[in-house]
Order: C-alpha cells, then structure tokens, then sequence
C-alpha cells in the first residue's frame, strides 16, 4: 500500500478497509501524515459514523459504513430513523472538494463533512484538431479531471468525470459496507 501512495499523483487520496481507524491508529495515523491521506473508508461497525479530518489519525477524515444493511446493529434503530444504525454516505467529489453527507436509512442527513484535498496538483489539457490538405479531420482529445476546450476557450471540468466520480465513490462506500463480517 505504500509503495501506491508514495507513488500517486491524485489530488484525491482515499483508503478503503475493512476495520475502523480506531484498530491500529498508530499505523493509520503515520500513513495518513506521510501520504497526505484525505479519508479512511471502512465498515465492521453495524453503523453510520462520519469524522472530519481527525488530528490523532494523521488529520485524515474517515468513515465507517457498516450500517448498510443486514439483522444486526450497534444499538436499536429508532422507527423514525433519526439514528445511525443504518443508512448510506452520499459523496459528492470535485477537484478541489469533498462532501460527505451521512444519511439514516430514512434519509435524514445526520451529519456533513466537507474536504479540500491535502494535495492539489495542476492538470491541464487541452483538445486539439489537425487538419490535412484532404479536407479530412482529426480531433484528439486526453481526458482527465481537468479540461479546457481549446476551440471555445470554456472550462468543462469536472462536468462528465464529477457524476462518474460521485457513483465510484459510492460504489467504494457500498463495498465498504458489505465487508461487514
């Protein structure tokens, strides 16, 4: 794992585990300071818990989705869900923001957490057309986070890659949640 983190250029850098930070936080705690981790996803606990950026964990945000679902909770779920025994995170990711909403499994949002990435790189690219002397035309476009539309001179960042960010980022918090026992 370090030698992933130590050699990752994302703006963005999330873990996902199976047991909350609190088991060996000495060890998440010197990962998180070294590679700038922003989050710690996990599960284990039948239930919701969201943390902002955690001063004894290396000042990485976590999260333990373990309420996701199944027969078992840490305590009784309330019958108006205004509880964290079971429900979903909501993430939301640009470039240069996080937002974490914990929500009840009857959709109350108990909690909000809003991240600005410890490491911010620039990256810029740009679409480009050529032209030959038959008329016939080729664009070649690199597709990152960060786009400029060369021929418009309009900023279209985030603008398809934020929707796919957002379900991969859900998908990682599902999976987080499944691995419960």
């Amino acid at each position: 794992m370090e030698s992933r983190l130590n050699a990752s250029e994302a703006d963005w850098r999330v873990i996902v585990t199976h047991f909350p930070p609190s088991f060996r936080s000495d060890f998440w705690a010197q990962l998180a300071e070294k590679y700038d981790v922003d989050l710690i996803v996990t599960g284990h606990r039948h239930q919701q818990e969201l943390s902002d950026r955690d001063p004894q964990l290396g000042n990485a945000a976590w999260v333990v989705s373990g309420g996701g679902g199944g027969i078992t909770s840490e305590g009784m779920p309330r019958e108006d869900g205004d509880d964290d025994m079971y429900g979903f995170m909501d993430v939301t990711i640009s470039k240069s923001e996080m937002k974490i909403e914990a929500l009840s499994h009857s959709g109350i949002i108990r909690k909000t957490v809003t991240l600005q990435p410890r490491r911010l790189t620039s990256t810029t690219t740009a679409t480009a057309t050529l032209t030959t002397t038959t008329s016939t035309s080729a664009t070649t476009s690199t597709r990152s986070f960060r786009h400029h539309d060369a021929k418009t001179g309009e900023d279209t960042s985030g603008t398809r890659r934020g929707s796919l960010l957002h379900g991969l980022v859900g998908v990682l918090l599902a999976l987080a949640a499944c691995m419960v026992h």
